[in-house]
This record gives structure tokens, C-alpha cells and sequence, in this order.
């Protein structure tokens, strides 16, 4: 049988419930060969959606589809390209623009 605790005992070893998804803007660079995996969310209405992140160090970290397709244009012309940066400015839905950055070796 299960030993009972109190919850604040509890509390002090608790990590956290859900993981939270951090933005590509938060990585000092992004490599062409760090994973991608698509995930599913709900909107604030309930409706599903999909979008990307970027896995690296065990953690997730979503990239805009915006930044795919600069990602793509940018391989179209430069195949060598190994690793870029995004940048953020903005706080809101409405206001944010994101910055694609190829970086060199």
C-alpha cells in the first residue's frame, strides 16, 4: 500500500504537470539536421491545430511556419547552409514578426 503524504511534501519534488514549449527565438542558432516533429493544440475555441518544434536537448521548441518556408527558399539557393537564427519582435498575434537569419560555419 501506498505510503500517504501531504501535498505540501509533495510539492517540494514536483516538477511540473505539463511541458511547455518553448519558441525557436529562445535558441542562440538552429541546425538544418536538429529534428522536427509535428504536434497537435487547441485553439482557444477548442479547434484543433497543427504545428511544428524543433527537438533538441530533450526539449520543444515551435517554429513558425513562416520560418519553414524562409528555411526552404534559403536552402533553394544556399544547399550548404548548415544553421540559421530567428529572431522576434512583436508580443502579440496580431504584432509579431519573425526574422530568418543564415548564419555561416
Amino acid at each position: 500500500m501506498n505510503q500517504a503524504t501531504s501535498l505540501s511534501d509533495f510539492m517540494a519534488s514536483y516538477e511540473g504537470g505539463q511541458k511547455k514549449t518553448k519558441n525557436v527565438t529562445e535558441l542562440d542558432y538552429v541546425g538544418v539536421d536538429f529534428p522536427i516533429q509535428a504536434r497537435t493544440g487547441k485553439d482557444k475555441d477548442g479547434n484543433p491545430f497543427t504545428y511544428h518544434v524543433i527537438v533538441f536537448r530533450n526539449e520543444d521548441y515551435r517554429i513558425p511556419a513562416t520560418m519553414l518556408d524562409a528555411l526552404k527558399e534559403n536552402l533553394k539557393h544556399n544547399p550548404k547552409l548548415k544553421k540559421f537564427k530567428v529572431t522576434r519582435k512583436g508580443t502579440t498575434k496580431e504584432d509579431t514578426k519573425y526574422t530568418f537569419i543564415p548564419l555561416m560555419e
